[in-house]
């Protein structure tokens, strides 16, 4: 939290060991979530929260937490990146992308028990075959690619289309593996709650038909799962610094 903080600069003073004063002069703090306007005290120190009520105790759990890892998860910044791939002998351009496979459902389907948002790692060279390699890389400010035409215009775009086909060639074996778990589970407590009932008319019918309509829409959402590009890097492979193409 510290660190997130620090990168919105919103201002922060310690206090104690494990505990701070969060102010409110960050040039973000306005919209920062969870953070009152006139800031507040915190500890991640537990004997500490219990004796001084003035003092917040983050945990995971508390809404500032929370907050902070979807405005950081939601944010476009660091999406998309330069990277280069030191190799004396081998030579090339990469695309590599990540896609989230995701389904959207209402809240009380609790969906994310059977297919949470799932990344999908796909790395092309720049014929747009897959590559199973894991690059290892090392920074770089290669932004003038961007101004060769034939890459922006041309091989970019294609190797993205390339790219977005390998991840949903993946997608459906994981919809097809949420789906398989999450009609077992379900049919499993139909079937409970039916065999309950023929010796318990106390069971309602209704429990069980809301367990039916239940299954029914968590299938419709799974099979309407949709993949999201979220990450974008190119990689400059060989024995240079990483700008040469």
């Amino acid at each position: 939290m510290l660190a997130v903080f620090e990168h919105y600069h919103i201002h922060v003073q310690e206090l104690a060991p494990r505990t701070h004063r969060v102010g409110s002069a960050g040039v973000l703090a306005d919209r920062f979530p969870g953070l009152p306007a006139d800031g507040f005290s915190m500890t991640c120190d537990r004997a500490r929260a219990l004796v001084r009520e003035d003092v917040q105790f983050l945990t995971w759990d508390h809404p500032l937490v929370t907050g902070a890892l979807d405005f950081v998860l939601g944010s476009e910044t660091g999406n998309s990146s330069f990277a280069w791939w030191p190799d004396p002998d081998v030579e090339g351009f990469y695309l590599e992308a990540v896609y989230v496979l995701e389904s959207i459902a209402p809240l009380h389907l609790h969906i994310d028990r059977f297919l949470p948002p799932t990344p999908l790692r796909v790395l092309v060279d720049q014929r747009g075959n897959e590559i199973s390699d894991t690059p290892v890389l090392e920074e770089s400010d290669a932004y003038e690619l961007l101004a060769n035409p034939e890459l922006r215009s041309g091989m970019l775009p294609e190797l993205i289309r390339r790219s977005e086909a390998i991840g949903h060639s993946r997608a459906p074996e994981i919809i097809a593996r949420a789906r398989t778990e999450m009609n077992d589970l379900l049919e499993r407590e139909i079937r409970r709650l039916m065999e309950l009932r023929e010796v318990n008319t106390s069971v309602p019918a209704a429990e069980i038909e809301a367990l039916v309509n239940q299954q029914r829409e968590l299938d419709q959402s799974l099979q309407a799962a949709r993949l999201r590009l979220d990450a974008i890097r190119l990689i400059v492979r060989g024995p240079g610094d990483g700008v040469d193409l």
